[in-house]
């Protein structure tokens, strides 16, 4: 099959007839699924399901992957863009979740083609797509007021451009849709600049929202600096386990936490972000394949000996400066750099 492959459109009705008796007299329509019957490898394609009752969420599974969980508009329809990354040809089901319990289900069949090119998985002269994935940390404008110049995406993204890595953008579900930090532009950066920092999220609370936000991201490659508001190493296992099955052939650069100013003179973590740190760093080190890399931010941040960490560098205890959001930027860049070679190598996971 060629790349130029049509693609068809299928619906079916499920629920064993067109109606269904739902409370009183009032009548529900059947689930309505409108999905592509042939996609290619990694690429992106749409789904939604219609006829979901009012207030319900909609479970998109295919196998062995979860693809989102969208709660329904006010017309009942629920839809999301997604990719699958290996040839097949698998079940698409939706689920309807009414006040947490699954209700109906339809259910359909999606064939993934392999494209014509060896790197089937990324379209030739593609961007990257890189997932900044984590709290306030990652959304920054706490050091700089009129924008996130404090945030390690900025001084990260311009650091690979002066590396002559300029097939790079930045994807995320917050500021795609012209809203929030992610929107506004660096003048290097023409497109897209988005991100995924949710600002007092702790690790499982990204955990809860893992599915429906890498549905956005689509990531080639993932960053994830996460636990500074909480977490157990337990807790950052399952989360890493959990966006190795949805995003199967991401390369992943975790990074341990940053300092806080009352880490400077001790130039250590104590306590559970200790603990931490040693659990991200032990996943990275335990890791025998090329798509998990464990970035030291903490000790790199701290062990710059010519021109040492500061309360310069910090907005307040936690949150940086813009000077020390270039130092954490800095800190993750030798790992994203091999990331980004290691995708370019074997984007198909």
């Amino acid at each position: 099959m060629r790349l130029g492959v049509a693609l068809g459109l299928t619906v079916i009705l499920v629920v064993g007839g067109s109606l269904v008796a739902a409370q009183g007299t009032s009548k529900v329509k059947s689930l309505e699924l409108r999905a592509p019957k042939e996609v290619l490898v990694g690429q992106p394609f749409r789904v939604s399901v219609r006829n979901l009752r009012a207030g319900a969420v909609a479970a998109f599974d295919a196998q062995e992957v979860t693809l989102g969980r969208v709660k329904a508009d006010a017309s009942g329809t629920a839809a999301l863009t997604s990719s699958l990354w290996r040839e097949q040809t698998t079940p698409l089901t939706v689920t309807e979740i009414v006040r947490g319990r699954r209700a109906r289900k339809v259910v359909g069949k999606i064939k993934v083609l392999a494209g014509a090119s060896a790197n089937s998985c990324r379209p030739q002269d593609a961007a990257i797509r890189v997932w900044a994935l984590g709290d306030s940390l990652t959304v920054g404008g706490y050091g700089d007021a009129t924008g996130f110049t404090d945030s390690y995406r900025y001084s990260l993204f311009r650091a690979l451009r002066r590396e002559g890595i300029t097939d790079v953008v930045f994807r995320g579900h917050i500021g795609a849709s012209g809203q929030g930090w992610g929107a506004i532009q660096v003048v290097e950066a023409p497109g897209e600049f988005s991100h995924s920092g949710l600002g007092g999220y702790t690790v499982s609370m990204i955990d809860n929202e893992l599915d429906t936000i890498a549905a956005v991201a689509l990531p080639d490659v993932v960053i994830l600096n996460l636990g500074t508001n909480g977490g157990t190493p337990a807790e950052y296992r399952e989360l890493i386990a959990h966006l190795q099955r949805i995003a199967p052939r991401a390369v992943v650069v975790m990074g341990t936490l940053t300092p806080r100013v009352t880490e400077l003179q001790s130039r250590k973590a104590l306590g559970a972000r200790a603990e931490l740190n040693f659990a991200i760093s032990a996943l990275g080190n335990a890791s025998t394949t090329d798509r998990l890399y464990t970035a030291d931010v903490f000790n790199k941040m701290l062990g710059d000996t010519a021109t040492p960490l500061t309360t310069g560098d910090f907005a307040d205890e936690t949150h940086l400066s813009i000077s020390g959001g270039t130092r954490f930027g800095l800190a993750l860049l030798p790992e994203v750099r091999a990331a980004i070679n290691a995708f370019r190598i074997n984007p198909c996971g």
